[in-house]
């Protein structure tokens, strides 16, 4: 039995629950346009709330990226 048929369905799955995130993404910045402060260590800012969430939506996406790598590659080192 071939792989490509899974492979196929892992695909179009993952293209539809992207899709669904985005246009999610997309309604709920448009409902929070209002400027909120944030506090962090001293420092203020005062932003739309959009921007911070899309900030931290960033950050975590490089953390679920890099974090893996990273054991990854300590993994192989620790072998």
């Amino acid at each position: 039995m071939s792989q490509e048929p899974v492979n196929r369905e892992r695909s179009v799955t993952r293209t539809v629950v992207a899709v669904v995130l985005v246009a999610v993404a997309v309604v709920f910045i448009a409902q929070n346009t209002d400027s909120a402060p944030v506090h962090f260590l001293g420092w203020s800012f005062r932003l739309q709330t959009w921007v911070w969430i899309l900030v931290i939506f960033v950050l975590g996406f490089l953390a679920g990226v890099l974090v893996p790598r990273y054991r990854a590659r300590s993994a192989k080192k620790s072998r």
